[in-house]
C-alpha cells in the first residue's frame, strides 16, 4: 500500500516503484507458499469478461472472498493473523481489507465495483453459473469453503456489484446488491 500511495503522488518515485516491486513480490511469495487461491482464479476469469485490470479485480474481490471463506475454520484462524498483523485483531479481515482496497483504488481513480465496468445482476448470475459448470472442480480444489453451486458463487460476486440499487432475482429468492438473500 506504501508503494501504491507513493506511486499516486509521484509515479516517477525509486522508492515507490521499489515498494510496489516488494509488494508484488511478496504476493508471488505468498501465492508459492500456499497455493493458487479461489479468489485469484475468479479475478482471471472477472478480468477478461469485464477488461478489467486483475489488479483491479482483487482489489474489488478480496474482502468478498475474505468474507465467504470466513466460516472456514482454515481461513478463520488465516484471517485473525491478518487482523492481528494489521494492527486490530478484534476487526474483521475482510473489513480491514476492504477498507484498505477501496481507499487505495479510490485513490487511483479506478472502479470500485463491478457496476462501475458494467456487470450487471444478470450478467453475473450468468457469469456464475458458466465458471461453476467449468471450473467446479479447479474451484473447489483451491478454496478453504467449496462452491455447491453458482448460487455460491454469485453470493461472493454480488457483494461487489454496488449498493444498494441493484437486486437479482433466481427461483423462489433474490439478493440485494449487499449480498442479502431473501427468500427461499
Amino acid at each position: 500500500v506504501r508503494g501504491l500511495n507513493g506511486m499516486l503522488v509521484d509515479r516517477f518515485s525509486s522508492e515507490a516503484q521499489q515498494n510496489v516491486f516488494i509488494g508484488g513480490w511478496n504476493g508471488i511469495l505468498a501465492m508459492l507458499n500456499v497455493g493458487y487461491a479461489a479468489g485469484h482464479f475468479i479475478e482471471n476469469q472477472l478480468s477478461a469478461k469485464w477488461a478489467v485490470h486483475q489488479g483491479a479485480c482483487s482489489a474489488l474481490l478480496m474482502a468478498n472472498v475474505l468474507r465467504y471463506h470466513s466460516t472456514s475454520h482454515v481461513s478463520a484462524a488465516q484471517q485473525q493473523r491478518i487482523s492481528s498483523t494489521l494492527g486490530f485483531p478484534t476487526q474483521p479481515a475482510a473489513e480491514l481489507i476492504g477498507d484498505l482496497a477501496h481507499r487505495v483504488i479510490a485513490r487511483a481513480g479506478m472502479p470500485r465495483t463491478l457496476a462501475e465496468v458494467g456487470a450487471t445482476g444478470e450478467a453475473l448470475q450468468a457469469f456464475a453459473a458458466e465458471i461453476f459448470e467449468a471450473h467446479s472442480q479447479t474451484l473447489n480444489n483451491i478454496s478453504p469453503r467449496p462452491f455447491q453451486s453458482s448460487e455460491d458463487l454469485l453470493e461472493l460476486l454480488l457483494l461487489t456489484v454496488g449498493r444498494p440499487q441493484l437486486v437479482v432475482v433466481g427461483g423462489n429468492y433474490s439478493y440485494t446488491a449487499n449480498g442479502e438473500r431473501h427468500g427461499n
